[in-house]
């Protein structure tokens, strides 16, 4: 109980004092970083208690910019047609992962991942210009669908449009 009343403190010293400031609670404690949020200097973790939400956008922003980005500014011939479905940002905000639906052979897919892993200096520093961050987040590409799957994928969604399951055979006896 007296952990949650020191971050409890900590946040309250952090509320009555300039925004943005760096400073440290008393016996090493906590510290309280620009972005309002308390960094334990023990196992407790990052606890973000002013603005809940903040995560999730930030990750909707980073993936809005980083569709934008790679599907209509990025010229490598090995970019297929990429759709990016999930970005996990770490709490405090330096990791992002990014999950990607590809399309085309497991080959096709490889060579996309390669691309952007190649052009990921580029996607971050672009980032870094559109979205005001104190900290842009280094970026990891992880493809969401497996490359058997993801060939599959258009045909799967092809038939759930038309409302017919796929043809089962009979294997009463």
């Amino acid at each position: 109980m007296c952990c949650f009343k020191l971050l409890h403190d900590a946040l309250q010293l952090a509320l009555r004092s300039e925004r943005g400031r760096y400073f440290s609670i008393p016996r090493g404690v906590a510290t309280i970083n620009n972005t309002n949020c308390v960094v334990s200097h023990t196992d407790w973790g990052v606890s973000c208690g002013l603005d809940p939400h903040r995560n999730e956008r930030v990750s909707e922003t980073v993936r809005e910019e980083l569709e934008e980005l790679i599907n209509y500014e990025l010229t490598d011939p090995r970019i297929g047609q990429v759709t990016i479905s999930e970005v996990h940002v770490s709490p405090d905000y330096r990791q992002a992962h990014v999950e990607l639906v590809l399309a085309g052979s497991a080959k096709e897919q490889a060579e996309t991942l390669e691309a952007l892993e190649h052009a990921k200096l580029f996607l971050r520093h672009q980032l870094a210009e559109r979205i005001q961050l104190f900290k842009t987040p280094e970026l990891h590409f992880v493809a969401a669908l497996s490359a058997g799957l993801g060939a599959r994928a258009p045909q799967i969604l092809k038939r759930i449009r038309r409302g017919r399951p796929k043809s089962e055979k009979n294997t009463a006896s």
